[in-house]
């Protein structure tokens, strides 16, 4: 049987870490955002090249149908863990690169309210201490899950940090079904 004290802890651990990640004000009013990493994979989605800005290609999709279209195009196979909840989510697609054997890997995400700015940190995964990454660029697809908010919240742009040239990119129309 749970004693008292274990229940208020039991308790106590979910609220610390969703104020760990929301509402925290880091530095030049930044914030720290939730997000959760739903899908990695070291493909690019068609056409990559043609499309991505700076290396860096970012889709979001609102709803479900837009999902399931996002998903093949960034060609993930496997189904995402754990499924969105899109009445306090949206999914946030992110093609970049890395070196093949130390590929990045979403460290933090922050938003400044007043530019406008979403930042993805990237940081590069080191199997064992002492490795030297490969200075190529191998594809890194990731699909993340944001707060719903950030729709409404003058989000303008999103700047990746971590990879070359750290860009900033436009954030694009949010896909949804009712674009048809």
């Amino acid at each position: 049987m749970m004693r008292p004290s274990h229940i208020v802890g039991a308790l106590l651990i979910p609220l610390l870490i969703l104020a760990a990640c929301s509402g925290v004000t880091l530095h030049d009013g930044e914030t720290r955002v939730c997000f959760s990493v739903i899908a990695s994979g070291d493909t690019f989605p068609v056409n990559w090249h043609e499309d991505a800005v700076d290396d860096v290609l970012i889709s979001v999709a609102a709803d479900q149908d837009a999902l399931r279209e996002l998903w093949a195009r960034f060609r993930f196979s496997q189904t995402p863990e754990p499924e969105p909840r899109w009445e306090e989510e949206i999914v946030l697609f992110l093609a970049t690169g890395g070196s093949s054997n130390c590929p990045p890997s979403v460290q933090d995400v922050t938003f400044d309210s007043t530019a406008g700015r979403l930042t993805i940190h990237l940081e590069p995964e080191v199997e064992r201490p002492g490795t030297w990454c490969f200075m190529n660029f191998s594809p890194r697809t990731f699909a993340l899950t944001l707060p719903r908010t950030l729709l409404d919240a003058n989000w303008r742009e999103v700047r990746v940090v971590g990879v070359s040239r750290n860009p900033t990119v436009p954030v694009p129309t949010p896909y949804s079904s009712d674009q048809g």
